[in-house]
């Protein structure tokens, strides 16, 4: 049986919302740090909270890449992003089983690629594809599938989306207070 490919739409709207996720790291993140500043060096806590607010070098490059980790956790270890959970999609390799963490990495990585002119790149990889897929996915052997087509034995458990997120969010979150606390210290 033919899985049902993802349309292209649910694909972007799943990527808006783990760009919220993100987002919602890096917010949890600076809390966190902020919260250890006043307890280490109160004095300084009006500095520190005005540099977290920049974007540095290091902040950037290292957000990027907590956001490839994260993607790259959550689709290798459940096969899909809270974002393609939410709209019922997952990804698998082009022979239909799961997508692995390498497969992950890959398909993450090339998102970068993917995303150049505002997404039109990844969009006119898909659009031309008869399996939509986009740059990341030909370069990581994948496919994005409706999981509602998807026969049981290949849907992932809430055990293993739990996993994913720990990890991802983990990953994220490092990578995040790291590039803040490199952006402060060095930026």
């Amino acid at each position: 049986m033919e899985p049902e490919y993802a349309p292209l739409g649910h694909r972007v709207a799943a990527r808006l919302v783990d760009v919220v996720v993100h987002y919602g790291v890096i917010f949890y993140t600076a809390i966190w740090l902020s919260m250890a500043a006043v307890v280490t060096v109160p004095e300084q806590m009006d500095t520190i909270t005005a540099k977290l607010g920049e974007n540095t070098f290091f902040g950037v490059v290292l957000g990027v890449l907590g956001s490839v980790l994260y993607h790259t956790c959550m689709e290798g270890i459940h096969g899909s992003s809270i974002g393609k959970r939410l709209f019922g999609l997952t990804v698998l390799s082009e022979e239909g089983g799961p997508c692995s963490l390498r497969q992950g990495w890959k398909r993450s990585l090339a998102f970068l690629l993917d995303s150049f002119f505002f997404g039109m790149v990844g969009y006119a990889a898909a659009s031309n594809s008869p399996r939509k897929q986009r740059v990341g996915d030909d370069w990581a052997d994948t496919v994005v599938v409706r999981t509602r087509s998807l026969p049981a034995p290949l849907r992932r458990s809430g055990k293993e989306l739990f996993a994913a997120f720990a990890g991802g969010f983990a990953c994220d979150f490092v990578l995040v207070a790291l590039g803040l606390t490199l952006g402060y210290l060095v930026g």
